[in-house]
């Protein structure tokens, strides 16, 4: 398992209702006649049953990675990437059972989960330093015991990313459902 940040995690979860074909299963086998007469096919529609169940983590899993494939385009689109760290640590984890989670896992050297701030912004504040705070200023060697920061605007990469896969479940539930009913 990952360690997909919270704050920039999406849990994708598939469900198979297949009320439907029981509901029909149920009527075909409560009739003696149409039970013997439609035996094929109630196999078969126990087969897709199945076959729509296993296909719960099939599809949630390329949902997910879609997902990721979109955050990473909109992470490069937003001029983000300085080390390309964050690109290239959205991660999908399958869970299984039709559940997949992905999100960015890249943290600073001191452990803070910077995507947060990418994805949302922050607002103008003080860095508090330390007896080592030096940095070049306009040519000038400084050292400081504080700094105002300005805050930095938000370039969103999940919120787009959510906008975007909403355009292709259907194209990706029928890809798989026509992949595994052989159709």
């Amino acid at each position: 398992m990952t360690d997909i940040i919270p704050e920039t995690g999406t849990q994708v979860t598939v469900t198979a209702d297949s009320q439907g074909l029981d509901d029909i299963i149920n009527v075909i086998q409560g009739d003696n006649i149409l039970s013997q007469v439609l035996a094929p096919a109630v196999e078969q529609l126990n087969k897709d049953k199945e076959t729509l169940k296993e296909s719960t983590t099939t599809l949630a899993n390329a949902v997910a990675e879609r997902i990721k494939a979109y955050q990473e385009q909109f992470i490069s689109m937003n001029q983000s990437i300085v080390t390309s760290n964050m690109h290239d640590t959205i991660e999908v984890d399958p869970t299984g059972d039709g559940t997949a989670e992905v999100g960015a896992t890249a943290t600073s050297d001191e452990g803070f989960p910077y995507p947060i701030v990418i994805e949302q912004g922050s607002r103008p504040h003080i860095i508090e330093g330390n007896p080592l705070l030096a940095f070049n200023w306009n040519g000038a060697f400084v050292i400081t015991h504080s700094v105002q920061h300005p805050g930095t605007s938000p370039k969103p990469f999940v919120a787009p990313s959510l906008d975007y896969i909403k355009q292709d479940t259907d194209e990706l539930f029928n890809s798989e459902i026509m992949t595994k009913l052989g159709t």
